[in-house]
């Protein structure tokens, strides 16, 4: 005991120690006092986030909304014990306004409510700062436009058009209050075509929603579905190309050097994907010309062979050919010679027409005059084995010449029996 009281003489003696224990007990008598006899502390919190409660009776009923792009943050006063209050934060705290009267769209002044997340009968809040404020209300509604691009430039190298682009997705649709949708009338999209593009091309583009004086909206409170889209452009390479004819059935040793051909119109523009008009070689062809249908002069119109992915500007679908026979003469004959070739085994084959009269025959002008006899021959390949009297086509020839063809179809019966 004695040894515990020379020591606290030491510490009493010790001038820092008692400048410590001064310090010590002034903070002990501080709290004493604040806690037991001035426990009350008034502290304000401030950036307390306002919340709507949209699913509210008579905002879900009306289909109401708030439409304000932020609400303001509030302050709240409060008080309590300090030890309570001193650590008290914003997120302690739930302000909602009271939204009794609202029942239809527009703007309303409400009052406001504030209450602890987790209450505590220490603390009491006095005042809400500001103690209303104004919120706008509204339906939230949608709308379907068509985006319509817009080539704000474009530079098209020479040899290459541009059509008309298309978008994907064709069509967006807006959502947001009733008031901001109403102002919208249109949703374009603005590219921009480089004069590098040689071959069709897809450019993404931002969708821009426009007034109907075409200014361009800022509606903070609206959303877009898609607020880009492809744009499509087609680029395509042009060229002029000729027409070409072709015949078929031409008859062996005819001299294809007699045949005069003219045109008219005898090229078309044409366009399409560089690689296919590469492909055309500048040449477009014409249907067939069968020889067998030909006098020594003749005017036809000749359709267009159609070719995937080229298309001409005119939208030519035919042109006039004309064709003349140089070197050629016209001869009617009377065919009194039949060959019958493929005779099926066991039948006998015998024609019944005993000649063909007014059979058109054309040939070289310097030889024609020396044919005094033409053949008509039948293929029973094409004739069923049937006993009977047919009716069957024949094909003119010219024996031991050339060069020759008639115009026109002729045919003999034949009759066809059992051996």
């Amino acid at each position: 005991m004695k040894i515990t009281l020379d020591i606290l003489g030491k510490l009493f003696n010790n001038k820092l120690f008692l400048k410590l224990f001064s310090v010590g007990a002034a903070v002990l008598f501080w709290l004493i006092i604040v806690i037991n006899i001035s426990p009350e502390y008034t502290k304000t919190v401030t950036g307390i986030a306002v919340t709507v409660n949209e699913k509210s009776g008579l905002l879900s009923n009306a289909g109401l909304h708030v439409v304000d792009q932020s609400l303001p943050k509030i302050s709240i006063e409060v008080s309590g014990p300090r030890y309570i209050i001193g650590n008290l934060k914003a997120t302690d705290f739930a302000v909602t306004p009271d939204v009794g009267l609202v029942n239809k769209a527009g703007p309303y002044n409400l009052k406001l409510d504030a209450v602890m997340v987790n209450p505590d009968p220490k603390v009491n809040i006095t005042k809400i700062l500001p103690a209303s404020i104004e919120v706008n209300f509204d339906t939230i509604v949608s709308k379907t436009l068509t985006v319509v691009p817009y080539i704000i430039q474009s530079k098209i190298p020479d040899g290459y058009i541009q059509q008309a682009p298309t978008v994907s997705p064709q069509m967006v649709v807006v959502t947001g209050p009733a008031a901001d949708v109403a102002k919208i009338a249109k949703a374009v999209t603005n590219i921009s075509v480089d004069s590098s593009y040689k071959d069709t091309v897809i450019i993404r583009g931002d969708v821009v929603l426009l007034d109907s004086k075409n200014v361009k909206l800022n509606l903070p409170q609206i959303k877009i579905d898609n607020s880009s889209v492809n744009v499509t452009v087609p680029i395509l390479k042009t060229t002029t190309a000729k027409f070409a004819a072709d015949f078929i059935n031409i008859p062996a040793g005819f001299d294809k050097n007699n045949i005069k051909l003219v045109i008219n119109p005898a090229n078309v523009n044409i366009f399409g994907s560089a690689k296919d008009i590469d492909a055309v070689n500048q040449t477009i062809k014409l249907e067939s010309i069968d020889f067998n249908t030909l006098d020594l002069t003749n005017n036809l119109t000749v359709a267009l062979i159609p070719i995937k992915g080229i298309t001409n500007v005119e939208n030519i679908t035919s042109t006039a050919v004309a064709v003349n026979l140089l070197n050629t003469a016209e001869k009617s004959m009377i065919a009194k010679t039949f060959a019958i070739i493929n005779a099926p085994a066991g039948y006998s084959t015998k024609v019944r027409t005993t000649q063909i009269s007014g059979v058109r025959l054309f040939g070289p002008a310097v030889d024609i005059a020396s044919v005094n006899a033409v053949t008509a021959q039948v293929d029973m390949a094409t004739i069923p084995s049937v006993v009977g009297q047919f009716e069957v086509p024949v094909t003119i020839t010219v024996p031991g010449k050339t060069g020759y063809w008639v115009k026109g179809s002729y045919k003999v019966i034949i009759q066809l029996t059992k051996n």
